[in-house]
């Protein structure tokens, strides 16, 4: 080590050469390299600022989880209500002056999203239950108080009811403050007070019965304006009321072969007996006041019900809803369970906060075409498909069975019970196996599958057109009520308007903007084909058309004709559209569309072009020929 280096030379590599341009590159080569990995790491570094910073900015990933979903959803319809139903000027002058903006952001609001609910249940994402906490209720001029779908206020009635039991001082103020702290709670004891009222008064057919009601009524409402409720009434006796009350609204609920009148009557001798008895301190005085006789007749109270009123929908939909708000008493923190319906939530919800252009109207949007190229796949699996096993004995249903979720299945086989409960029993079995085709064909990469999704896009379409048509009909009627009653919900709207046009109005519009085609190759040969795989197929695509009349299937079709005497193939671009009239649709598109290839080859138009041309011209075709038929 300690041997001096005289003379030190650099190792040339090519000692010929008149420069050392070798020795350059391999010294500067690892310094290039290093530098282009500190440029990729400050890159990463870079591009993870900016765009957090620019994500943060444009909204991104709000809502993420249900919790944050329930800790922002009062705001979820008015961004709703903004993004994609923007209001006219004159009507957000209108929503401003009156204070209806909140309640009609969740009117329309509550459209979308009820759709969007029993989508997920159509798919079994989701059960029974978790449908009906989730869905928004219309909403509805007879409740003072928005009404929040059931999972954001569950439990609330119970906790307030415990909060009531147990509070001790002795002024009002102090035990509406705790329930008042929570809007939820609120809005959840408010409603649960007016529904309930409006539910027996509806019942009661006497006029000495709604006498008392409205007594009771009036005295509740007297002793909290004036700060004296909790000295009026017995916060002890809640739970026994509340137990009662749930039976009476699971007997309104029953089914038919359960259905009993006189329990329902005797329960609600029950509820009032121990209102006026047990609950309310004066409630004998309200019952002493109230003479009961009726044409003469001396009756026990409470007695005479109108049971028809049972049979109406909307009246219904108030039992279901008051029974879940008072029966759940658990937190829905989990509701749903399934983690794809959770995604789906929370990615609607998150993409409405998103810095996106407000939709414009449907009759002004471009128009677009989809095209599903489709050759032998599988359309809908046999029921043969299904139960056939693998060389390890597992089957397709078994095997779809597994691989999602338990309850997707548990759900299907609710859902289809409440379906083919009416059917007749030797049709059961059959219906059941066709919806278990469908519910495994949904599964698997089938082409029902793919026109299924498709035609999400005309339903959003149709959906979006209704609310333009509404805002335009409510800019036109002038009378106060019919206003009022589109403006707060759509349950009311078909009263005054013909539903089923304005209805028609909007699939019309979502037709001229959407149009679904499947290219289907061999679509003509299975038609005329006895395999027994080619016929299922051309079965299927036949029903698919005629489940969804926006579906068009084209095809090229072959035929032996005489030309000139001589037998030769000719072929034909042949769309065909489903609906009601099929056969005939078809017979009359080919008609016309014979006669316009027949022109096209009399002007010397070379064949590769037909199929095309075909795709573009048959539509004209078949609209001339059902004016012309």
């Amino acid at each position: 080590m300690d041997i001096p280096i005289d003379n030190y030379q650099w190792h040339e590599f090519f000692p010929n050469v008149t420069h050392n341009m070798g020795i350059v590159i391999a010294i500067w080569a690892p310094i290039v390299l290093v530098y282009f990995m500190d440029a990729q790491i400050w890159y990463a570094i870079y591009s993870t600022l900016f765009g957090g910073i620019h994500g943060a900015f444009s909204h991104l990933g709000e809502i993420r989880t249900l919790g944050m979903l329930r800790s922002r959803f009062e705001a979820v319809p008015s961004a709703f209500k903004n993004r994609l139903a923007p209001p006219a000027k004159d009507e957000s002058e209108r929503e401003n002056k009156e204070n209806l903006f909140p309640r009609k952001a969740i009117a329309k609001f509550s459209q979308v999203w009820n759709e969007f609910i029993y989508s997920m249940r159509m798919e079994d994402l989701i059960s029974n239950r978790d449908r009906d906490l989730l869905l928004v209720p219309y909403s509805s001029s007879e409740v003072s108080v928005v009404q929040w779908p059931p999972f954001l206020l569950a439990s609330k009635i119970s906790i307030a009811l415990e909060m009531a039991k147990d509070f001790k001082g002795k002024d009002d103020g102090d035990l509406f403050r705790k329930i008042t702290s929570d809007d939820y709670m609120r809005s959840a004891v408010i409603e649960c007070y007016e529904t309930l009222r409006d539910i027996i008064y509806a019942l009661l057919e006497l006029e000495s019965d709604k006498m008392i009601l409205r007594n009771i009524c009036y005295e509740v409402e007297q002793s909290i304006e004036q700060g004296r409720f909790i000295n009026h009434f017995k916060m002890s006796e809640q739970p026994q009321l509340s137990e009662k009350l749930e039976k009476f609204l699971k007997l309104l609920l029953a089914e038919s072969e359960h259905f009993s009148e006189p329990q329902i009557i005797n329960v609600l001798q029950d509820i009032m007996k121990i209102i006026t008895q047990d609950i309310m301190i004066d409630g004998h005085k309200i019952l002493e006041s109230t003479h009961h006789a009726e044409d003469g007749k001396t009756e026990q109270r409470f007695e005479r019900l109108d049971f028809p009123l049972m049979l109406n929908k909307s009246w219904k939909e108030k039992v279901v809803r008051l029974h879940l708000l008072l029966n759940v008493k658990e937190s829905a923190i989990n509701v749903p369970q399934n983690l794809e319906a959770r995604r789906r939530i929370t990615f609607f919800a998150n993409s409405l906060f998103m810095n996106m252009p407000k939709a414009p109207k449907v009759q002004n949007m471009l128009s677009f075409s989809v095209l599903t190229p489709y050759f032998k796949e599988d359309v809908l699996y046999s029921e043969d498909e299904l139960k056939k096993e693998n060389e390890d004995g597992i089957s397709t249903l078994f095997y779809l069975q597994k691989i999602y979720p338990v309850n997707e299945w548990t759900n299907f086989l609710e859902r289809i019970k409440d379906v083919i409960k009416d059917s007749k029993e030797e049709n059961r079995e059959k219906e059941k196996m066709e919806f278990i085709r469908l519910w495994v064909s949904y599964k698997g990469q089938t082409l029902a599958r793919t026109v299924r999704g498709m035609m999400y896009y005309k339903q959003a379409l149709e959906r979006q057109c209704s609310w333009n048509s509404l805002t335009m009909m409510v800019s036109v009627f002038c009378h106060r009520y019919i206003f009022n009653s589109i403006l707060l919900g759509y349950r009311n709207f078909e009263l005054f308007l013909d539903h089923k046009a304005f209805q028609d109005r909007a699939q019309a519009l979502a037709d001229l903007k959407f149009t679904y085609v499947v290219s289907c190759q061999v679509y003509g040969n299975q038609k005329k084909s006895d395999d027994p795989r080619d016929r299922s197929c051309y079965i299927n695509i036949l029903n698919l058309m005629l489940t969804n009349p926006s579906l068009r299937v084209a095809y090229i079709d072959e035929r032996e004709e005489m030309v000139n005497g001589k037998s030769q193939k000719l072929y034909y671009s042949v769309l065909v559209k489903g609906g009601e009239k099929l056969d005939e649709v078809c017979k009359n598109n080919l008609f016309i569309f014979d006669v316009f290839i027949f022109c096209l080859l009399a002007e010397g138009i070379k064949f590769k072009w037909l199929p095309l041309l075909g795709l573009s011209f048959v539509q004209a075709a078949c609209d001339i020929g059902h004016i012309y038929k």
